[in-house]
């Protein structure tokens, strides 16, 4: 194999890699989480102060990661001052799968039917009535 022949395959190679690897790119599906950003980032005060809210109760939420019988449990005395809010769940590969869910007063949310296999963000935003709590939980359900 002479010196030019190898020149050959190894450009030939390269060139062959390079229109894969734009073809792979081209063909992918890509989703952004947030298709607001510049809403939610002049939310990003309100949001700080109300984690911090969270962070000062000491609680933690429960959340059943199995897909056959999925659910969130809010700590009963925090579900108990639940004026309004919201469980809002973001499937980061495919936003099909995204829910919603009006907070009340119940302590216990299903998520038969809302979820599927995956990694979601879950944002957590709800009020009592003089302050607002929000947090961000990552979960893969399974």
């Amino acid at each position: 194999m002479n010196w030019g022949l190898k020149i050959v395959i190894g450009y030939s190679s390269f060139v062959i890699m390079m229109l894969t690897m734009v073809v792979f790119g081209i063909t992918q599906k890509i989703e952004l989480i947030e298709t607001n950003y510049y809403e939610e980032e002049e939310k990003q005060n309100f949001k700080q102060s109300a984690n911090t809210n969270y962070v000062n109760l000491n609680t933690n939420l429960i959340i059943e990661n199995s897909i056959l019988k999925p659910f969130i449990q809010l700590d009963s005395n925090i579900a108990s001052r639940v004026v309004s809010g919201s469980i809002v769940g973001k499937n980061t590969s495919n936003s099909k799968y995204d829910f919603k869910i009006e907070m009340n007063k119940n302590n216990v949310y299903t998520l038969k039917n809302k979820v599927s296999k995956g990694f979601y963000k879950l944002y957590f935003n709800w009020n009592d009535g003089s302050n607002s709590y929000y947090t961000v939980k990552e979960v893969v359900f399974k």
